[in-house]
């Protein structure tokens, strides 16, 4: 999906993280050449293959640059050079590759390896990915950005009733600002760094590996590179998975729309996960914020990461964690859910990917009243929802109409349907837009799991990862749509 990746560190909220896309396609790996550093890869090779040395960062993975013009409409005017990595499979005798793209968007290839290096896929293939352009290791890169959301340092005021009409208008205003800026400094390649360009990437790269056609594995964002590859090119498609499924109609209000009613499935299944006390916490400190607010604490965020809290075990960990600490800060106890040991890791900081690329991908655009009020209303039900709206409705704010609108996909009819796998409770990629994706393509089945878990192939549960891998390796499709038990939070 058009994702909200972290903004903060370990005890603010996470939007959405990461993710990736893997492309799969069963023939010999190329022979490695003599090692190079990453950085001693030349960066005006045009050859038609790869040529690959070991990574300069990581001995693990193997490297290579592949050249592709910056516009592919006039390709005399200037080159990009794309830094691929390799991750050999762990069998001795690979069925083949698999290509990843890391999603986000703003994701790198070391992301995306590190995601897939211990799943059921690199069993048998080996992994590849690269840093699409504008990101990471690739060159020219996007220039870093003051790309604030709602929460980020604090949205005044931090103390007093809660006025969604104000803070609404103060939301929208501050990240105008900040998409102006970041538009301003990254003037020079918002029109090359679109999905439509990065397809064209994907194709450069299918020929580079020497593939006639690709079984197509996309994650969240990626599943609309995969998308719009088979839309442009059915014919190199042997077989297609998207997990987390991006609808296919890219306009803002549709996709704020799907959210907004993913938000009240995943909510339900945050209330129930947590501990009766817990949840006696979480509503005494929504009343004390409701009604006075606190200096100590970020109320829009900490609402905003009780919806986020659904979408992986990592969130959920961090919410009860922050809930408890709160708790304490605010003088409201510290109930016996709390004194169990509770841990967490750093979250990734944000990308200018995410409004440079999303936002020119989306057409439409959600004025400030509008959001204001809708934010106002969804917050009858909660103010966790009224904050969420507000961290996604913001998000093209300031920022002229799509300048690389995406086609909405209505149809599209491929020798091998592709296989979707989509969580009933994911927020970042609403079960809506998966159902409308998989009725784009005719015959394609869905692996529907009653889960919040946003990806479900990064720990695939036995279930799941038996029909994956009968489809990449045989192209058979369950006979009929399925739902698999995973991890995480459930209705």
């Amino acid at each position: 999906m058009h994702l909200l990746p972290d903004r903060r560190a370990i005890g603010r909220w996470a939007l959405l993280t990461a993710v990736l896309t893997t492309v799969v396609a069963a023939v010999p790996m190329a022979p490695m050449s003599a090692a190079r550093s990453t950085a001693d890869i030349a960066e005006s090779d045009e050859s038609a293959s790869l040529q690959w040395t070991p990574c300069g960062d990581d001995a693990a993975l193997q490297c290579a640059r592949l050249t592709v013009p910056r516009d592919y409409a006039d390709p005399s005017g200037g080159q990009v050079h794309l830094l691929v990595r390799r991750l050999p499979a762990a069998s001795s005798a690979p069925t083949g590759i698999v290509v990843t793209n890391p999603g986000g968007p703003g994701g790198s290839a070391a992301d995306a390896l590190r995601s897939l290096g211990s799943g059921v896929i690199h069993e048998q293939f080996d992994i590849v990915s690269w840093d699409p352009r504008g990101i990471g290791n690739s060159s020219p890169t996007l220039r870093q950005c003051p790309v604030q959301f709602v929460g980020d340092g604090g949205l005044p005021p931090a103390t007093g009733p809660v006025s969604w009409h104000r803070w609404g208008k103060q939301a929208y205003d501050r990240n105008a600002r900040a998409n102006r800026i970041c538009r301003s400094r990254n003037r020079d390649l918002l029109s090359y760094v679109a999905t439509t360009n990065t397809v064209k990437d994907l194709e450069r790269l299918r020929v580079a590996l020497g593939q006639d056609r690709l079984n197509y594995v996309g994650m969240s964002y990626g599943t609309t590179i995969g998308r719009l590859y088979a839309t442009a090119h059915p014919g190199r498609i042997r077989t297609m998975v998207l997990d987390g499924v991006v609808g296919p109609d890219p306009r803002v209000p549709t996709v704020l729309a799907e959210r907004r009613h993913a938000m009240r499935v995943a909510w339900r299944m945050v209330s129930r996960a947590l501990e009766p006390d817990l949840r006696r916490g979480y509503a005494r400190i929504t009343d004390r914020l409701l009604d006075r607010g606190s200096g100590k604490l970020d109320r829009v965020s900490f609402w905003s990461g009780a919806i986020n809290a659904s979408r992986s075990p990592f969130n959920f960990g961090v919410f009860r964690l922050t809930l408890c600490q709160s708790m304490r800060e605010l003088g409201l106890g510290f109930p016996p859910s709390c004194r169990a040991s509770m841990s967490a890791t750093s979250s990734r900081q944000g990308s200018p990917a995410l409004p440079l690329i999303d936002c020119g991908d989306q057409s439409g655009r959600i004025s400030r009243d509008r959001i204001t009020r809708l934010a106002s209303h969804a917050a009858r039900e909660g103010a966790q929802f009224g904050a969420f709206t507000l961290q996604y409705g913001t998000l093209c704010a300031g920022l002229p109409q799509a300048w690389n609108p995406l086609p909405v996909t209505r149809h599209r009819s491929l020798s091998t349907p592709p296989l979707l796998l989509n969580g009933t409770g994911d927020v970042a990629t609403p079960m809506a837009g998966a159902w409308r994706t998989r009725r784009a393509f005719p015959g394609a089945r869905m692996i529907r799991a009653v889960s919040s878990i946003h990806v479900l192939l990064e720990q695939p549960s036995p279930c799941i990862a038996r029909r994956l891998m009968t489809y990449l390796v045989s192209r058979r499709l369950p006979g009929r749509d399925v739902t698999c038990a995973v991890p995480g939070l459930a209705d």
